[in-house]
């Protein structure tokens, strides 16, 4: 088991595909989106000023395909899943007040396998807040949700097919 905490730096203009945000933008959509997925690890305390904020401290285990190839074949189909949802509910977020404009999605730019971490009570949770900003819709559906996916898939293959 592993306890995730961190105290990020913010970083003005790394929020953004083309034009940019600002990190006060950044953080009140981060704040909206986490109340609005509760399968995000919060942030409880974002400190613009001083360019800091500061996550949850959850316990559970990082999902790495050495753990995946571990679990049931029914387990690795509900973390699946769960991923699936997680990135769904990206694609719905209302966040058109931050740019005026419906072409770009609030959207986590980092959606590897070992961003998503396995909770004590089984909850999945994506976690490495900082790799959320706005995306134009193309380059995150061809990219970013199969990068997750992709890992289960190979571990699951892994497991039921023996190594390959």
């Amino acid at each position: 088991m592993n306890n995730y905490f961190k105290k990020k730096i913010l970083i003005e203009g790394g929020y953004g595909d083309g034009d940019l945000i600002t990190k006060a933008q950044w953080a009140e959509t981060y704040k909206r989106y986490s109340s609005f997925e509760s399968r995000t690890v919060n942030v409880h305390d974002i400190d613009i000023d001083n360019d800091v904020f500061y996550m949850e401290n959850i316990t559970g285990t990082e999902l790495t395909v050495e753990l995946v190839k571990s679990l049931s074949v029914s387990e690795i189909f509900r973390i699946r899943h769960e991923i699936v949802d997680i990135a769904n509910k990206m694609l719905i977020f209302e966040h058109s007040d931050i740019t005026g404009e419906d072409e770009r999605i609030w959207f986590h730019g980092d959606m590897k396998l070992e961003n998503f971490m396995l909770l004590d009570n089984g909850e999945v949770k994506i976690i490495d807040p900082d790799s959320f900003k706005l995306a134009r819709l193309n380059a995150v559906i061809d990219s970013k949700i199969t990068t997750a996916l992709r890992s289960l898939d190979i571990a699951y293959h892994i497991k039921t097919n023996g190594e390959p």
